[in-house]
């Protein structure tokens, strides 16, 4: 697990560190982080910390000085907001471009590459799942409708975006690259907290599903 990474993080703990354990079977569980970052305008090989603060805090300190103090209060937040005085990342939401959505796609999907050809020269599996997101409800409780349009209002477009971007993680069949949305589109309690995490039923229950695949690619009998 690498918290708050894209597959491109997780790739480089895997050849850090996987080949200290014994392993049979690495899971990624991937997706909403591979666009997260686009919503700021972050360019799309960067993942969400480095875009939006490690680039600034390098190239920009000044910048990065004063977004410090303006993410300490939320009514400069909302003024900066509104009159754009200050070009604060993580409170000025972006249009978010097909073309930027196509490219951290394609990291992906690169980097799945990369991922079994290591795994298979050292005899371990990798199987890499899509996690569910907020938009996949369609048996959304009152709780998660109002989440849900919360997030509409402050990233216009979003939920439109994340869907086209899950698609094109699994756009190439050969990749073997499994989406978990189908799991959380009828279950009537509530599963999630925000727009990616999960309550700790919807996280058993996708954790369920993971581990029915991880049986059926093994060849197990699944229950």
């Amino acid at each position: 697990a690498e918290s708050g990474s894209r597959i491109t993080n997780e790739l480089v703990r895997l050849v850090v560190q996987a080949s200290e354990f014994d392993a049979t079977t690495v899971v990624f569980l991937d997706g909403f982080n591979e666009f997260s970052g686009l919503r700021y305008g972050v360019d799309p090989r960067y993942d969400y910390y480095w875009g939006v603060r490690g680039d600034e805090m390098l190239h920009r300190p000044v910048r990065h000085l004063a977004n410090g103090i303006v993410a300490r209060s939320r009514a400069l937040q909302l003024l900066l907001w509104r009159t754009g005085l200050l070009e604060f990342p993580a409170a000025k939401p972006r249009k978010i471009r097909d073309a930027a959505i196509a490219e951290a796609a394609a990291t992906y999907r690169s980097s799945v590459r990369k991922a079994s050809t290591w795994c298979g020269a050292r005899g371990m599996r990798c199987l890499f799942f899509v996690q569910p997101v907020l938009f996949d409800r369609e048996q959304a409780t009152p709780v998660e409708t109002r989440l849900r349009e919360d997030f509409g209002r402050v990233f216009p477009g979003w939920d439109g975006a994340l869907a086209e971007g899950v698609r094109l993680l699994v756009s190439e069949p050969e990749l073997g690259v499994v989406p978990l949305g189908a799991l959380v589109r009828e279950p009537s309690e509530q599963l999630f907290v925000d727009d990616v995490h999960l309550t700790k039923t919807g996280n058993e229950l996708v954790g369920a599903g993971i581990a029915r695949t991880i049986r059926e690619r093994r060849g197990e009998p699944v229950r």
